[in-house]
């Protein structure tokens, strides 16, 4: 992978939220990310595959995998109001409605403005 700077399983699992290398692992491929395995429970990858993931996804929705309110919340560090405020103002992904009293939003689209933000 070069000189290039590294991205390490704790920092992946943080931006991607999942919970466990396996979940991790199977994203990573998903999204066509290359990545090392670097011991049993360790998996590395570069800025540059992370990055090239990142501005693919927002069009990538024939499979996108919806996520709650609580996911969003842990992914994004906001709380359900400064959601509602910054979704209001144009300024976060559309929730969708996915039942009388359930909304749930794109987990690609939230990975990617989550990456936005962190890019600034």
């Amino acid at each position: 992978m070069g000189t290039e700077r590294l991205i390490d399983t704790e920092c992946l699992l943080r931006w991607t939220g999942y919970a466990s290398i396996d979940e991790l692992e199977r994203f990573l491929k998903r999204q066509n990310i290359r990545y090392a395995k670097t011991g049993k429970e360790r998996l590395v990858t570069t800025q540059a595959a992370i990055d090239a993931c990142f501005m693919q996804l927002p069009g990538n929705t024939e499979d996108d995998e919806l996520i709650r309110s609580a996911e969003v919340e842990k992914l994004t560090g906001l709380n359900r109001m400064a959601i509602h405020r910054a979704e209001r103002d144009g300024k976060f992904p559309n929730r969708i409605q996915i039942g009388p009293r359930s909304v749930a939003w794109k987990r690609s689209e939230i990975i990617a403005w989550v990456e936005k933000r962190r890019l600034r």
